[in-house]
């Protein structure tokens, strides 16, 4: 079985503490990105942009489903919803933004589509790693 996988359905606290770090540095600069002066001139238009929150709130709610150990969908879930309110509260009160109840549509889409397919994920090789065992003894 790939290391990369095993890791990623049963992560060592190291690989926790740096996704969580990981999520940290993403969630700030797309939270201080996206509220800048310019930031609507380089967001593809409608129905690109939606694919593109669904892809980098996936991004993060796998992110954060590893840094709570790959468990549960339901933390992961709401951190990555309130990152996404966050996201168009700060848009809500720039003046060249608009705040969107599509955009937070789509990150909820993106992330409960990337925890579902992680915990999918982590089915497979969780089975196939018992069968490997069963096979050996």
């Amino acid at each position: 079985m790939n290391s990369l996988l095993l890791n990623l359905i049963d992560p060592s606290p190291s690989l926790r503490r740096l996704s969580w770090l990981v999520f940290v540095l993403m969630t700030c600069a797309l939270l201080y990105l996206g509220s800048r002066a310019g930031a609507a001139t380089v967001i593809p238009p409608p129905p690109v942009d939606k694919l593109l929150h669904m892809v980098v709130f996936g991004t993060l709610a796998a992110i954060v489903w590893v840094a709570c150990g790959s468990r549960s969908v339901l933390a992961p879930l709401m951190i990555v919803t309130a990152v996404g309110l966050a996201d168009e509260g700060l848009q809500a009160l720039s003046p060249e933004r608009v705040a969107s109840l599509t955009d937070l549509v789509a990150d909820v889409v993106g992330a409960l589509t990337a925890l579902l397919m992680m915990t999918a994920l982590r089915r497979v090789v969780s089975r196939f790693a018992a069968a490997r065992t069963g096979r050996l003894e």
